[in-house]
């Protein structure tokens, strides 16, 4: 008795002739199906394969940890530009005795708003600078 088996439509023939065994039929549709679609028996390896193309890609961004080689390099690679803003944002607060409040010092410093937040904030923490002003109003800065 001879039996007919689907045979996949990707797969080369092999040795004797026989291509693995078609696991499914697919339509090849954007999803009106008509008597003429046509269709693609594949195995399943080869449908395997075929879905992978259609999956979404994991996002590999996330948060993730920072070693301490890492961290290294990063401090190695901005530690001169934040130096100089430093210095730039302790000369424009030098001789003033009230200090400056955020748009003189930007003027005087010549930095935007975001840096002047940043380096005042590393300022502060290293206690070179000091916050002068009443609560309610517009704190400046002063040299400690």
């Amino acid at each position: 008795m001879q039996q007919t088996t689907l045979g996949c439509d990707w797969c080369a023939a092999g040795k004797n002739g026989l291509r693995p065994y078609a696991v499914s039929t697919l339509a090849l549709t954007n999803g009106k199906r008509t008597a003429k679609t046509p269709t693609l028996d594949l195995c399943a390896r080869h449908i395997r394969q075929l879905t992978k193309q259609f999956r979404p890609m994991k996002k590999v961004r996330g948060p993730y940890k920072i070693t301490k080689q890492e961290r290294t390099r990063r401090a190695t690679k901005h530690d001169p530009m934040w130096k100089e803003r430093e210095e730039k944002v302790l000369a424009a607060l030098k001789g003033k005795e009230g200090g400056l409040k955020g748009p003189e010092l930007t003027k005087a410093a010549k930095l935007t708003k975001h840096y002047i937040y940043k380096v005042t904030t590393r300022l502060l923490e290293a206690g070179k600078v000091k916050r002068v002003g009443a609560n309610g109003e517009r704190r400046g800065f002063v040299l400690a």
